[in-house]
């Protein structure tokens, strides 16, 4: 009886963490349906250190540093100049694996842009991935597949 709802309970959890990564990666699209793409240009390409976290250990001591790829880049809209930036979302704990993000970018490359008309200083490129959903949503799936299989076994075995 308390394996059984053990199992129903441990796969709810696991469910439950399943949508919440799920949740994450979809929560971070905008819609850029109806904006227009544009070419631009990449004019600095650069790995940034900084803290992981605003918060402090337990034992005072400050929170490691991170490193995170950063490109910068300049586009023409509607007769305007305007410029942009894209920043990894993973901070890496060392710069040459933050640097390997943007190792096959060149300043002067042409990059794709949207740019949303109505306002035109919001761009996001289009043909530049900085980050892997990859393992995120491997993870998700690892989580939502034991989750299925505990309630499973909570209701099905006796």
């Amino acid at each position: 009886m308390w394996g059984r709802l053990f199992a129903i309970v441990s796969g709810i959890v696991f469910l439950t963490v399943f949508a919440v990564l799920y949740a994450k990666d979809s929560s971070e699209n905008v819609d850029t349906s109806n904006w227009q793409e544009v070419s631009g240009e990449v004019v600095k390409l650069e790995v940034k250190r900084e803290r992981v976290s605003n918060r402090t250990s337990t034992r005072g001591k400050a929170s490691p540093m991170g490193y995170r790829a950063e490109i910068s880049y300049c586009y023409n809209y509607d007769g305007h100049a305007y410029d942009g930036k894209l920043q990894s979302k993973k901070a890496e704990n060392t710069p040459a694996r933050a640097k390997v993000k943007i190792k096959n970018l060149k300043i002067g490359q042409s990059i794709n842009l949207l740019v949303n008309p109505e306002q035109p200083r919001q761009s996001v490129p289009s043909d530049i991935e900085l980050d892997s959903k990859y393992a995120q949503m491997v993870v998700a799936c690892v989580f939502c597949a034991i989750g299925i299989m505990l309630i499973s076994i909570g209701i099905f075995v006796r």
